[in-house]
């Protein structure tokens, strides 16, 4: 299952790639961050001599959630500050705010493709001991390897609004038959839904 969900990746990101580079060429964005997201560049997590304990690690996907993260982030590096804090965002404006509002982090990185090797390059740079994710932002392939890793990952403030859950009800009854199983193995990678109803 999880081989034909990075197969469908690979053909979603060759078929809409002339637009990123086009993007990308125009607008200089998308390409400058394109080997950390690959795993393949990332900036330096700081390690002492003496091996470190694992990182904390807050994924807030853009702006909105880097700005509720904000108290969280602040009172976990205040209660463990022997432990690096890790923020990452999959947007730019995200990335900004990030660095902007949380001066504290260790260092903020861009999340990974949800491709196995990106995630497993990452994960090793970051040596996690817990990943906290703001909203409901569910990558298969990474919650596979954190999983495999022995890293427990959390999500807060998740939530679903009533078009996608329509839209999820609509693709369930298409293709139920891989969905289901599908969805359910993901989900059960994860350690902890703490969402508040």
């Amino acid at each position: 299952m999880y081989f034909i969900y990075s197969a469908l990746m690979a053909l979603a990101v060759i078929a809409t790639g002339p637009y990123w580079l086009i993007q990308g060429l125009r607008y200089r964005k998308y390409l400058s961050n394109l080997r950390e997201r690959l795993g393949l560049a990332l900036p330096t997590v700081a390690t002492p001599p003496v091996e470190r304990p694992g990182a904390i690690w807050i994924h807030a996907v853009s702006v909105g959630e880097a700005l509720s993260g904000v108290a969280l982030a602040k009172r976990l590096k205040e209660t463990y500050p022997q432990r690096p804090l890790v923020i990452s965002t999959t947007t730019e404006t995200g990335q900004e705010l990030a660095k902007e509002r949380m001066p504290f982090a260790d260092t903020v990185i861009f999340f990974p493709f949800d491709w196995a090797f990106s995630v497993r390059r990452v994960l090793a740079a970051v040596k996690p001991a817990i990943v906290i994710v703001l909203e409901t932002e569910i990558w298969p392939n990474f919650l596979r390897e954190a999983r495999r890793g022995n890293v427990p990952v959390v999500f807060v403030s998740g939530r679903i609004s009533n078009r996608s859950f329509a839209r999820y009800q609509k693709y369930l009854r298409i293709f139920g038959f891989f969905l289901r199983p599908f969805l359910a193995s993901v989900l059960q990678n994860a350690t902890a839904f703490l969402m508040q109803t």
